[in-house]
């Protein structure tokens, strides 16, 4: 086995007895163990006359025996472990790496990738086996039933929104130091543009008049008045429910009331509306 990968890859593998430092990890993300090798004086392991305390091979640790193992350095180096004799005592961990899990709803990127920047390089797409969808909901927690499947959007009410976020149909959340599934505790984190629909059909039709209220921003006679409205109607974070707009003159009136309150702009609405109302012809009967 070792002659055919030494034709495959010009390269053969060169044994060396001495003292070496792991670098070695049980993240649940990672699954190889190993990360990187480095071998050691042995005068450094002596600490005054003594070699420090030895301690029994980990069964976990001697498992790597016979294995090829690609290291995680950026040499990109592949090391073979024929024996391993004595083990020092664990030692902290002196490396400085980060570690990005990617994960993506779309399917023109990558759905699943590992980063491992810093002293060491690694790039990994052999993660554990959880869809998107899974790893979303656990992001969650106690806010998943406010996912909508079908429509893979967070539901909301009016009032919990920016006036953007009202406009744009997309949130930003924030996430403190998550548990994730069973792939351990994540520094926090931020998702950004998470599509929003209304979190039931009374809410949708508050939010499509406000809508409305927005967009009414010049003079409207009936045609463009009935465009806009079948306009917001169709909008996508509208279409599974049933939304219905007031009238123009419903609409108007509303707006006096507005304005009675002290708000000068919706004066201003009203006009946008009323006055091509007044212009309309009107059609008489004549007995």
């Amino acid at each position: 086995e070792e002659g055919k990968s030494a034709i495959e890859e010009n390269k053969v593998f060169l044994k060396e007895n001495g003292a070496y430092n792991f670098w070695t990890t049980k993240d649940p993300l990672i699954k190889q163990i190993l990360l990187n090798v480095e071998d050691i004086n042995l005068f450094h392991m002596k600490k005054g006359n003594a070699i420090k305390e030895l301690i029994n091979i980990p069964e976990w640790i001697k498992n790597l025996e016979n294995e090829r193992i690609n290291l995680f350095n950026k040499k990109n180096e592949i090391i073979k472990i024929y024996e391993f004799r004595d083990l020092v005592q664990e030692m902290e961990n002196d490396l400085n790496i980060m570690i990005y899990y990617i994960v993506s709803p779309s399917d023109k990127i990558e759905e699943h990738k590992l980063l491992i920047t810093g002293d060491l390089e690694k790039g990994l797409t052999e993660l554990p086996k959880y869809s998107y969808e899974d790893i979303w909901l656990s992001l969650l927690e106690k806010e998943s039933d406010r996912w909508d499947k079908e429509s893979n959007a967070y539901m909301c009410k009016l009032d919990e929104l920016d006036n953007s976020s009202r406009l744009s149909f997309k949130i930003t959340k924030s996430f403190k130091n998550p548990e994730i599934l069973d792939l351990g505790i994540f520094n926090n984190l931020t998702v950004n543009n998470i599509p929003i629909i209304p979190i039931n059909n009374e809410e949708a039709n508050i939010w499509a008049i406000w809508i409305l209220e927005q967009k009414i921003i010049d003079y409207l006679d009936v045609e463009d008045y009935s465009n806009l409205c079948s306009e917001i109607i169709k909008m996508k974070p509208f279409k599974q429910f049933e939304i219905s707009l007031p009238a123009q003159e419903e609409m108007a009136k509303s707006f006096v009331k507005e304005s009675e309150e002290g708000d000068i702009e919706f004066m201003e609405k009203y006009w946008y509306l009323k006055s091509p109302l007044e212009l309309e012809p009107k059609i008489v009967n004549e007995g």
